[in-house]
């Protein structure tokens, strides 16, 4: 399969979502209250301190996503000072890591977008879950979960994907980009996407922590997406 660089990770999904996503949020069929979002973590020991890593950044980076899914705080309304205290966990991860990835470890999996510094991320990510499922070795599911209001429910990219362990990339294309909304399923909406391609560049990784990294914006800002195991269902 041959793909082509055009975008960097999922910049052009998220995009079309920002749109979709408020126009119908705040469209005159919206009836709940916005939710309001807790800023802080109470972290304590839980499973994924488990992980044998020695490295102080690793064990509290664990500590704080696990406390942040099981108290159903977003990464974007978190307290700036505690993004910087996350932020600087990650950064040394990321330098201290091993320079070859082993990307068995993400495969037949499900992976939660957990914590994110994307402007493109931000906005949404308040109401909206995304997660990356492996489905063989050359298809997974770019998918967004909205919650419990408004009514579009789900958003899933159908994806080829193919890896390039020399420079640590996973690149996929959008085949198929169908949601759920106002109660009707499968609605093919992804036309003008389709066919694009995205990628990944792995920075970290590992069975309970996978780290990617990518440049927005015409200044060309550095990003990082981190992502956890999805709970199964």
């Amino acid at each position: 399969m041959a793909m082509t660089r055009r975008a960097s990770s999922a910049a052009l999904l998220m995009s079309l979502l920002l749109v979709m996503h408020y126009a119908i949020q705040t469209s005159a069929f919206q009836m709940n209250k916005p939710m309001q979002y807790r800023t802080d973590i109470s972290a304590t020991p839980t499973r994924l301190q488990a992980k044998q890593n020695p490295l102080f950044e690793y064990q509290e980076l664990m500590v704080q996503f696990r406390a942040m899914e099981q108290q159903e705080v977003p990464f974007s309304s978190l307290r700036q000072d505690k993004q910087q205290e996350l932020e600087k966990y990650i950064q040394t991860l990321i330098l201290k890591k091993n320079a070859r990835v082993d990307y068995s470890q993400l495969f037949q999996k499900s992976w939660k977008l957990i914590y994110s510094t994307s402007t493109v991320s931000l906005p949404v990510a308040t109401s909206t879950t995304a997660y990356i499922d492996f489905l063989s070795d050359d298809k997974l599911n770019y998918r967004l979960e909205f919650g419990k209001f408004g009514l579009l429910k789900r958003m899933v990219a159908s994806c080829t994907y193919e890896l390039e362990a020399a420079t640590n990339t996973l690149q996929y294309r959008y085949d198929k980009i169908a949601s759920d909304a106002m109660g009707m399923k499968n609605i093919n909406i992804g036309f003008m996407l389709e066919g694009r391609v995205s990628t990944i560049q792995t920075v970290y990784l590992d069975d309970q922590l996978w780290i990617d990294r990518g440049y927005e914006g015409p200044d060309g800002k550095e990003y990082v997406n981190v992502y956890v195991p999805a709970a199964s269902d």
